[in-house]
């Protein structure tokens, strides 16, 4: 399977570096890429190409269980993308279902769900100060995908949310040395 995931994107990737263009994928739980080691090793596949890096979708890494922050720290400068999305563990509905990546995501029952910022379980004060402390300075896209209220109410809570939480400028005194 990897040997046909590098052949696949390498002639993708090959096109992309033509033009300039870095490709930002995005870890899922029903992907050859899901977590932080996946990550990393894909990254060793692609043979550390400038053009193969990540959308940071914390909903998804939440779903599995796994730190945040651990993959902003460990995937430093192969972030391009970040999406403003929180999940949900629903304990009534995994006693139930389970967290099965499987079927509809849009089912009300499921033992998981996609939140907006703030309605989940992403801690979005650790997730914003990992991404300035790593350089992180571009787009982040809010994807809406929650079943509990409409785009609109959305779109309007995240921006409440999450605005106040950003950080406009580091620290004047800090040093950028994190890691020798």
């Amino acid at each position: 399977m990897e040997q046909e995931f590098v052949e696949r994107w390498g002639r993708i990737l090959d096109k992309f570096a033509e033009y300039g263009v870095k490709f930002a994928h995005e870890p899922h739980p029903n992907e050859l890429v899901y977590d932080v080691d996946s990550a990393l090793r894909s990254v060793q596949l692609m043979g550390g190409r400038k053009e193969w890096g990540f959308n940071f979708d914390p909903a998804n890494l939440i779903y599995l269980d796994i730190h945040v922050e651990h993959f902003i720290n460990e995937l430093k400068g192969r972030i391009y993308h970040v999406h403003a999305k929180d999940g949900e563990v629903v304990a009534h509905n995994v006693k139930r279902s389970g967290r099965i990546p499987q079927g509809d995501w849009q089912r009300m029952n499921r033992g998981f769900r996609f939140r907006i910022p703030g309605w989940g379980s992403v801690p979005w004060k650790k997730v914003l100060t990992e991404l300035s402390l790593i350089g992180y300075d571009y787009v982040m896209s809010y994807e809406h995908e929650d079943v509990t209220m409409s785009r609109q109410d959305g779109i309007t809570k995240t921006i409440a949310y999450l605005k106040p939480l950003l950080i406009e400028k580091p620290y004047e005194g800090r040093h950028d040395v994190l890691f020798q």
